[in-house]
């Protein structure tokens, strides 16, 4: 019983890994994208202090174009997200309805840890 816990354990352990590894490019793109976005709204705001009305009008376009493309790339980013979870939910639903044993065992484990880490000492 015991083996067949540790490699529950390390295929759930492996699912959330995966789920992980899948999310990561797009957490980066949409850090670079918020990036972009701050340094260009920096730009634009060193630029309205010295600007003419023209120059104002293109530094304000540029903004506005900038920021419609980070809301643009957050929303791309949010629905591969949640596609992405949603994956990871499915799996783990499937894992607990073949191993339900396994499953129950596991979180009792994390409780158990959780409520070490989290009971306050008098």
């Amino acid at each position: 019983m015991e083996s067949m816990s540790r490699g529950s354990t390390g295929a759930a352990r492996d699912v959330l890994h995966q789920a992980a590894e899948r999310i990561r490019p797009s957490q980066e793109k949409l850090v670079g994208d918020f990036r972009t976005l701050i340094t260009d709204a920096d730009q634009l705001m060193k630029s309205i202090a010295s600007a003419s009305g023209e120059g104002m009008s293109v530094a304000r376009d540029r903004f506005a174009s900038q920021l419609e493309s980070a809301k643009h790339s957050y929303e791309e980013t949010e629905r591969a997200l949640r596609a992405r979870v949603e994956n990871a939910t499915d799996a783990t639903a499937q894992y607990v309805s073949r191993n339900p044993i396994q499953a129950v065992a596991i979180a009792a484990a994390v409780g158990l840890v959780l409520g070490m880490l989290t009971r306050h000492r008098d």
